[in-house]
């Protein structure tokens, strides 16, 4: 299973042609803020060169949770207010999530897979299938291993129009 989604994901990002990629600059920092697993709002920072993005997102809490997230990524429309990136995520976490009536439980584990962004003004979410760990936000269902964030992500010299 692993080399098939290895495989989608490189099809995805070499196949995919920019319609209109990243024309205002060469090269653009993002930072922001945003919520995936982790209960608790983490860092985000990107880069944008061209078509390409890499981004690296996580935190950690005083409780022992902790998580990285790392999104390459090709840039398959950036016009006007909206960006869409498809790509390859891979994410560590530790005690990602404590849950349960009869008492807490942590989740430690990593997952990989293949990430849809959506950006419009800033608004950031992404969503994607993933293998490895399973999602605790949706543990006994069928979505386990469809994993996201969702946040504010601002980047540097990109004009927002009204």
């Amino acid at each position: 299973m692993k080399p098939l989604t290895v495989g989608v994901a490189a099809a995805i990002l070499f196949i995919a042609t920019s319609v209109c990629a990243q024309e205002s600059r060469l090269v653009a920092l993002e930072v922001g803020v945003v919520q995936g697993i982790l209960p608790t709002p983490y860092a985000s920072v990107g880069v944008v060169a061209g078509p390409w993005s890499i981004r690296l997102s996580g935190g950690a809490s005083g409780d022992g949770r902790n998580g990285q997230q790392l999104n390459v990524g090709r840039v398959l429309r950036d016009e006007d207010n909206a960006t869409h990136t498809v790509g390859v995520v891979w994410a560590r976490v530790r005690n990602a999530y404590q849950y349960g009536w009869y008492g807490n439980r942590s989740i430690s584990g990593e997952y990989f897979g293949l990430a849809y962004d959506f950006q419009v003004k800033g608004f950031f979410i992404e969503v994607g299938p993933a293998f490895g760990m399973k999602n605790p936000w949706f543990n006994g269902t069928p979505l386990t291993q469809v994993y996201g964030q969702m946040g504010y992500v601002y980047r540097f010299g990109k004009t927002y129009e009204d």
